[in-house]
């Protein structure tokens, strides 16, 4: 990977961890949440402003990680990846690409195609030139999903940057909101080819989201 690349690795994988944190948050709230319900002693305004002062912490933990960890963190990637879409060197691979196309043209087939083009998966430059080579040749339905892997870095960080900031405007009580941004990321490091260390779920501690969500459920009603 390129240094663009690491930077969008690392400060993912700062989010990844974070996101982990705040869903614990939420379900240590559900928790505490249940057991105030539970006090026999207590009248139901007392029990509200019980429950209101830890829906108050939960929502500062939300919003002191958006500010101090998420927000810098997306701005750091959307550095990166805009810095990325900006590149364009004809190294040899994509010399020797382009004149496979033109050499070859209709007799090359959708199973030549695909990796000839993943190999420059995140070098947006470089995707765009083959991209036009394969459609000038009309060989562009060969090669398969393609299209999916060149897109404007400002509008997908722009999308990640809107779905963290409801971590900020409305700090939730459910986890979907950074299980939304984690999957939303992962998928954009992926499409960026960057390699990450692990899957969003293991950050989770879960073999997969169903699992995770289940988890999440019984800790927090102490099945």
């Amino acid at each position: 990977m390129n240094e663009h690349q690491e930077t969008i690795k690392s400060e993912t994988e700062r989010i990844f961890a974070r996101i982990a944190l705040l869903g614990n948050a939420v379900t240590a709230f559900q928790a505490e949440q249940g057991k105030i319900q539970k006090q026999e002693y207590t009248t139901q305004e007392g029990k509200e402003k019980q429950v209101n002062q830890a829906l108050h912490a939960l929502s500062d933990n939300f919003r002191t990680s958006y500010e101090n960890v998420i927000a810098p963190a997306l701005a750091k990637i959307r550095e990166a990846a805009e810095a990325m879409e900006q590149q364009l060197t004809l190294s040899a691979e994509l010399s020797a690409a382009l004149t496979l196309v033109g050499v070859a043209g209709d007799k090359l087939t959708g199973e030549t195609l695909r990796p000839m083009w993943q190999q420059f998966i995140g070098n947006h430059g470089a995707l765009v030139a083959l991209r036009a080579a394969l459609e000038q040749c009309e060989l562009l339905q060969r090669a398969g999903d393609m299209d999916q892997y060149i897109f404007s870095a400002d509008s997908k960080c722009t999308l990640l940057e809107d779905q963290a900031l409801t971590l900020y405007t409305q700090p939730g009580t459910n986890l979907n909101q950074g299980v939304r941004l984690g999957r939303m990321l992962e998928d954009f490091c992926e499409k960026e080819g960057v390699e990450l260390s692990k899957p969003f779920t293991q950050y989770l501690g879960a073999e997969d989201y169903s699992a995770y969500y289940t988890e999440r459920l019984k800790t927090a009603f102490g099945v």
